[in-house]
């Protein structure tokens, strides 16, 4: 197959130590300015949460998708039977972040908007979110278990997170298959134990000298300390969804969680039709009908 032109320059500028540690001072910069944004409101939030966010929480970054939030926050107040849900808003459009507000207002979650988010780069973008979330929030509340889960990542039948996680540090799926090669969970899916990570300098950033995404800045600090024992791997596998003529290429963990994938740039999430069949089909078939939808697709 012919690579794409440019591409062994990318990889070049990728790879290179000196480009490679030029880009990750940069990207260092970005997020130390951005993590001091909002300090005081993320501390002032902590405190508003429910009492039972003491002992576990789950915190989801929104982008730009009101009606993923909108089933997010409805399965998960079906099926999750342990930890309260949090909404931080990383969007870019004002009438995304309202549109959110309001859903979460009615499904009385937690929400709370972001400062905007200076990342061109998604993944960056999100990594910088939950290094913010983790900074400034999680470390205020000190749950015994917290983590994190993407707006398109919800629950489909009841499920007890901090029951899988008893006397664990990690619990997610991890998508490198080497035993030897350097690892992180898939940062849409993860959790941790938080009196084994506290003190720690956690990092969901990615790391692209070790070909890993968003969380991988968690390699170095976190997860090459980890034996098996430390770790609760979830079961994945994949399915398509055939909606309007295309193929939704799905994710499900530990048969439990349904991921739709890249529901902020998937290229047929563009299309009214599209997204109004897959969202129909989503409330009709696992959150009983759509009479619980509160945004239109």
């Amino acid at each position: 197959m012919t690579r794409p032109a440019g591409t062994a320059v990318i990889d070049f500028l990728n790879h290179n130590p000196l480009s490679r540690g030029a880009k990750n001072l940069r990207n260092a910069l970005i997020d130390g300015s951005f993590r001091a944004r909002g300090r005081e409101q993320g501390r002032s939030f902590a405190k508003t949460l429910p009492e039972a966010a003491n002992h576990a929480v789950c915190v989801s970054i929104a982008f730009n998708i009101p009606w993923a939030i909108d089933i997010l926050t409805e399965a998960w107040r079906q099926f999750s039977t342990d930890m309260p849900l949090v909404v931080l808003d990383n969007s870019s459009r004002d009438a995304a972040r309202e549109e959110i507000m309001q859903i979460c207002r009615k499904r009385n979650v937690p929400y709370l908007g972001l400062p905007r988010n200076p990342e061109w780069s998604p993944n960056r973008s999100h990594g910088i979110a939950l290094n913010w979330a983790y900074y400034n929030l999680i470390q205020h509340v000190r749950p015994d278990v917290f983590g994190f889960v993407d707006h398109d990542c919800f629950p489909v039948k009841p499920v007890d997170i901090v029951q899988r996680m008893a006397g664990k540090t990690v619990y997610g799926h991890r998508a490198v298959a080497k035993a030897d090669a350097p690892w992180a969970p898939w940062a849409g899916f993860c959790f941790f134990r938080f009196p084994r990570v506290d003190g720690l300098k956690l990092d969901f950033n990615p790391r692209i000298e070790f070909g890993l995404d968003t969380g991988g800045g968690n390699w170095k600090v976190l997860y090459r300390t980890l034996n098996a024992e430390d770790v609760v791997p979830a079961k994945h596998h994949e399915f398509v969804l055939p909606i309007a003529g295309a193929s939704q290429e799905c994710d499900v963990f530990d048969d439990a969680f349904l991921h739709l994938g890249r529901a902020s740039y998937g290229t047929s999430f563009s299309k009214a039709d599209y997204r109004r069949l897959l969202s129909d089909h989503i409330w009709d078939t696992y959150l009983g009908g759509r009479s619980h939808r509160l945004v239109e697709p």
